[in-house]
């Protein structure tokens, strides 16, 4: 009887164990897939931001020197 209980006892932490691993490993990959992804955001945005940056500082000198032609 107390066999069979250890036994159960057991089976039950090792079921615990790999169930807590298993939710651990979602939420680690999870976190990083939105860490990864929030990351490429981050640099997509900078680098379109500075390239949209370059473009209307290149427009604005052509544009002053348009004016100051005129």
């Amino acid at each position: 009887m107390v066999f069979l209980r250890c036994s159960v006892l057991i089976s039950v932490l090792i079921a615990v164990l790999i169930s807590g691993l298993l939710i651990s490993g979602l939420l680690i990959s999870g976190v990083a897939w939105v860490l990864g992804v929030g990351s490429g955001w981050v640099i997509r945005g900078s680098f379109e931001g500075r390239w949209w940056g370059g473009a209307g500082c290149c427009g604005i000198r052509a544009g002053s020197e348009g004016v100051s032609s005129l």
